[in-house]
């Protein structure tokens, strides 16, 4: 009875910092808004201080960093995508808010059930078709209420569209190599798309932006506490915890950062009843997806 008692309090622990991590990863979204850089210099700078970070970590664990030549060109490419993908997260941000770029953010998780079998050259699963489908119509009419806001939504679906084809194409990876290894080749990959962002922009090198005071403290801990620690921590807690349970908890994530940005920066993230309306159908077909689809799955297997 005490081991089970135990066990209980255990996963308790692990569930509750697993949500912890989630709202460290909401609290990016907020950082995104608070540190004054646009956002390829912002990008710039989260991987030029996660990097060696993460190395250090590797380091510490004692795990290696070598890999053949063609994985250190998949793992590159794999890192080209998530550049792309924080781009646009954060350039959604800046132009809208963190309301608007965390709601669309939201889809991502259907997107993967939309690529995967695309990917995988599996069977096209209609369930993922459908909820992807009710969820970009419902964030269309939500937004269409908040016009000024379309330019920042089209760049969080195009970020949430990104952040699906990572997850899908990093599955193929995750088994091969160890997951901070893999991580560490593909942040190197996301500087690619960074500095050809930057190059494009840049006009005047004399204007490049350095980091002082409240942005470099904010740098920091978007690299530190809000990248290296929690992604250290999720692959720990996925060794005990279910995916179908730490993908549930990740959709917290923008229920979590708009609370956040409400209180922090009040008026400016304040929007219409639709756009609540349209946040809370959004999230009740995320969040039904998973449970519909292992009850879809057990239902098959029984058969």
């Amino acid at each position: 009875m005490r081991f089970v008692s135990s066990m209980k309090v255990r996963n308790l622990d692990q569930y509750l910092h697993l949500h912890f991590i989630v709202l460290i990863f909401g609290f990016t979204g907020i950082l995104g808004k608070l540190i004054s850089f646009p956002a390829q210099y912002l990008v710039f700078y989260r991987l030029l201080f996660t990097i060696p970070i993460l190395f250090l970590i590797i380091k510490f664990k004692k795990q290696t960093l070598r890999v053949t030549r063609k994985e250190l060109i998949q793992f590159l490419l794999v890192g080209i995508i998530v550049g792309m993908h924080w781009i646009t997260f954060f350039h959604s941000i800046k132009v809208s808010n963190v309301s608007v770029a965390l709601s669309c953010l939201a889809s991502s998780t259907l997107f993967v059930g939309i690529l995967e079998p695309l990917f995988h050259k599996q069977k096209i699963a209609w369930l993922e078709i459908v909820m992807g489908i009710l969820v970009l119509v419902t964030l269309s009419i939500m937004l269409g209420f908040e016009i000024t806001y379309i330019k920042g939504a089209l760049f969080g679906v195009t970020s949430a569209f990104l952040a699906g084809t990572f997850n899908v194409i990093n599955k193929r990876f995750s088994g091969t190599k160890s997951s901070l290894s893999l991580t560490f080749y593909e942040l190197i990959g996301a500087l690619i798309p960074v500095i050809i962002v930057i190059f494009w922009n840049q006009t005047e090198w004399n204007s490049f932006p350095i980091p002082k005071q409240w942005d470099l403290l904010w740098l920091i801990i978007l690299a530190s506490i809000c990248t290296a620690y929690p992604f250290a921590a999720i692959v720990q807690l996925m060794k005990t915890l279910s995916a179908y349970t730490v993908t549930l908890a990740i959709n917290f994530e923008p229920i979590y950062a708009i609370i956040l940005a409400f209180f922090i920066f009040g008026d400016s993230e304040k929007m219409g009843t639709p756009f609540y309306i349209g946040v809370a159908v959004v999230m009740m077909i995320v969040f039904a997806y998973p449970t519909i689809k292992k009850l879809k799955t057990n239902y098959q297997h029984e058969i």
